[in-house]
Parts: structure tokens; sequence; C-alpha cells
């Protein structure tokens, strides 16, 4: 049986736009740490995985990183 495992402190957004971006990449380090580099997380044994595809508004950055911050 595998150890429960933690969750970290959210990162909760202030409110204050003029720090979105701040927040954004703060956020996206936290989520490229956790979901896009080894080890990669698993659940019920079986790896984690996050489709890469990212659209032309998303910034560069996967569309699972923008539902996970925004919905």
């Amino acid at each position: 049986m595998n150890a429960p495992v933690t969750l970290p402190d959210p990162i909760w957004f202030s409110g204050v736009w003029s720090e979105w971006a701040a927040f954004v990449d703060k956020y996206y380090e936290t989520f490229r740490q956790d979901f896009l580099t080894p080890p990669k997380p698993r659940f019920q044994g079986r790896p984690v995985l996050v489709s890469r595809f990212s659209g032309p508004e998303d910034d560069g950055k996967e569309a699972k990183f923008w539902h996970l911050i925004t919905k």
C-alpha cells in the first residue's frame, strides 16, 4: 500500500492584477516540477500523463496548466 501524500499549501492569487504575471510564473514552475519533470506522479500505481498541448492563446504553457489555475 502506498503512503498517503501530503499536499503543499495552495498558492493564492492576491487579486491585484499587476501581480498576475508573477503569480502565473510561480505556479507554472510548480506545475512543471510536479507534472512534467521526472519523477512524474503516479495515481493507483499508474503514471499521471499530462498532454503537452498548448493553443495560440496559452502563452506557451500547457492547456492543462491553465485549466488547473483557472477552472
